[in-house]
């Protein structure tokens, strides 16, 4: 695949009234059954969102969720649904396959030791919220919270809300069209590889410490919204209207994002620690330094024709773009795994020119990128070059 192929033109950045760009769309019929239960958020650019669904995904059978709970030696399994009025939850575990899944009703699971919420895959397992409920998801006082590999497309029913949780885990889960995606509420929470599309805010704090990695946020009218300590990096917000609409804590940090819309502000209030090495559109420069962020005057420029913060991550916010864009396909991986080969090379390539050049620690630096787009992948499948030049960085001999 060719690195043009690899840019970004396909977010197919079609500005709307609202300032919202449009994502290519694989659309199907599925809302058309529910016409009569019309969605929460009814905007253009939620309902786009909302209609990518993955051919990997079956959708000819409508499923509902089942959880198992209770202590070890007495497990129940039932549908899920409110079990706040039970005893002793224990760890509840709710592992969905491939299909589309039905939340019709409110679920209150308040102080589980543990929930698990996990599916195949955020292009094999869709969830709609199809109720009439905001909290559709409503999780208190548990001590650990995993949501991992799924879709969760919000109809009628609003988001995830986490209230008062200790360890919260939300890993390659894609919220697309919600009303608020993810409430943390005075919770401890990682979340990792998510894209949140079309979201009327993506994430909402309230107190509590939030930490974002290589995550994207697409076409949201607020990324995230609310007020909290918050930690984020390696992540991108595309084409919304606000992409942090919180008041943030001095101890925050923005650091090696990717910001850009034309009519996208950043937004947030308070003073974080740190806000450098960002990648953003020429209006944000009111709000971040100009002499520690870097402006992106056109994103189909990125990552290869254009200047770069020199400690931005590029490989993990290459990826969460990638994420969002390829939603819609039948294994996206595949996609990540062209742009891995592609960034690893061109990398590597350009390492090999600055080490010809007697400018090792420089090569060292480029390696590591190179490095850091292959992965965890076998290096003997990597590219030559990279194959080459990998022992840079422990400083065993070149091959």
């Amino acid at each position: 695949m060719t690195r043009r192929l690899l840019s970004l033109a396909p977010l197919a950045l079609v500005a709307t009234t609202t300032g919202c760009p449009l994502i290519g769309i694989v659309a199907d019929g599925i809302g058309q059954a529910f016409a009569d239960d019309p969605p929460r958020v009814q905007a253009v650019w939620a309902a786009r969102a909302r209609a990518v669904v993955s051919p990997a995904t079956p959708t000819d059978e409508e499923l509902e969720p089942v959880a198992a709970y209770g202590p070890e030696d007495d497990r129940d399994t039932n549908e899920l649904e409110d079990l706040d009025g039970d005893d002793e939850l224990g760890v509840v575990r709710v592992e969905l396959g491939p299909g589309r899944y039905l939340l019709t009703e409110r679920v209150r699971l308040h102080d589980a030791e543990e929930v698990h919420l996990v599916g195949a895959g955020p292009h094999r397992t869709r969830l709609e919220l199809r109720n009439e409920e905001r909290r559709t998801l409503w999780l208190r006082g548990a001590k650990r919270v995993v949501l991992r590999g799924l879709t969760v497309a919000g109809y009628s029913g609003g988001g995830f809300y986490l209230e008062g949780c200790g360890d919260v885990v939300c890993e390659d889960v894609h919220f697309a069209g919600v009303d608020r995606g993810l409430w943390l509420i005075g919770s401890q929470a990682t979340v990792r590889r998510c894209v949140f599309a079309g979201c009327a805010a993506g994430l909402f704090l309230r107190g509590g410490e939030t930490r974002i990695r290589e995550s994207a946020f697409v076409d949201c009218y607020q990324g995230i919204a609310g007020e909290g300590e918050l930690d984020c990096s390696e992540s991108a917000f595309v084409g919304g209207h606000t992409a942090v609409a919180a008041r943030l804590t001095r101890r925050s940090r923005f650091v090696g994002n990717l910001v850009y819309g034309e009519k996208q502000e950043l937004g947030w209030s308070g003073r974080p620690r740190e806000a450098h090495d960002n990648l953003v559109h020429r209006l944000h420069t009111q709000t971040l330094d100009p002499r520690s962020n870097v402006i992106l005057r056109d994103l189909h420029a990125f990552p290869e024709a254009c200047r770069l913060p020199g400690r931005m991550q590029v490989p993990a916010v290459h990826f969460a773009l990638l994420r969002a864009q390829h939603r819609g396909d039948a294994d996206p991986s595949r996609a990540l795994d062209d742009a891995a080969f592609d960034g690893a090379e061109r990398y590597a390539r350009a390492a090999e020119r600055a080490a010809r050049a007697g400018e090792l620690e420089a090569a060292r630096a480029v390696v590591r990128q190179a490095l850091a787009y292959w992965g965890k992948r076998p290096l003997a499948d990597a590219p030559d070059a990279l194959v080459r030049l990998a022992a840079l960085v422990d400083d065993r001999p070149l091959k």
